[in-house]
């Protein structure tokens, strides 16, 4: 009986993943392309706290959203641009080295963007737009395996979309900002432990 409810469980849980991952390319398709990426992430992670779709829309926005947005889509452009100019056997060592610099820089605001939506979703008080900046770069400098995670996830999820885009399609997005959300949850419990043993002794 146990054995039934687990996979119960487990059924129920992907069904969400599903359902999640299908609002998200909605939002994402409604909201400009890529340049509804943080639009996109912030619904499907409401959604998946929530499990109502309706709440998703009800969502707070993060400030300057679609500038966010906008940089990635940049980033992300030029790096495509650059593996399928070097694909077609046409780099040369400037340009490898302007590729690398450009890969380097989409990652880098990858995994910040990444942090900086699951953190303002987990604040429990506005903060302003300078406090979520700051926030966000010091959670990355303090928890460099959390930026390491975020990375290893959207290689994989990059992987799945090239061997299976069905799978990627229906999974991988709501699977992807689950997965970032249980990881980056277990950082905020220990970052919570640390602020309290800093009021309980500030001398120290």
């Amino acid at each position: 009986m146990e054995k039934q409810s687990r996979i119960v469980r487990i059924v129920e849980q992907v069904y969400r993943l599903v359902i999640g991952s299908l609002l998200y390319w909605k939002t994402l398709v409604f909201s400009g392309g890529l340049y509804g990426f943080v639009d996109a992430a912030d619904r499907l992670m409401a959604f998946l706290s929530s499990g109502e779709p309706i709440v998703a829309d009800k969502t707070e926005s993060l400030p300057y959203r679609k500038l966010l947005s906008f940089i990635w889509c940049a980033l992300c452009s030029i790096f495509l641009a650059g593996y399928l100019y070097i694909a077609n056997d046409k780099d040369t060592e400037v340009t490898l080295f302007l590729w690398i610099t450009a890969t380097t820089a989409f990652v880098l605001y990858h995994i910040f963007l990444v942090t900086l939506i699951v953190l303002e979703k987990e604040n429990e008080r506005p903060l302003s737009n300078r406090m979520h900046y700051a926030q966000t770069l010091d959670h990355m400098f303090r928890n460099p395996t959390k930026c390491v995670y975020i990375m290893v996830l959207s290689g994989s999820a990059v992987l799945v979309g090239f061997f299976n885009p069905i799978l990627f399609v229906f999974l991988v997005p709501g699977l992807y900002w689950w997965l970032v959300t249980k990881g980056m949850g277990q950082q905020k419990k220990q970052f919570k432990k640390e602020v309290q043993c800093d009021k309980l002794h500030p001398y120290q």
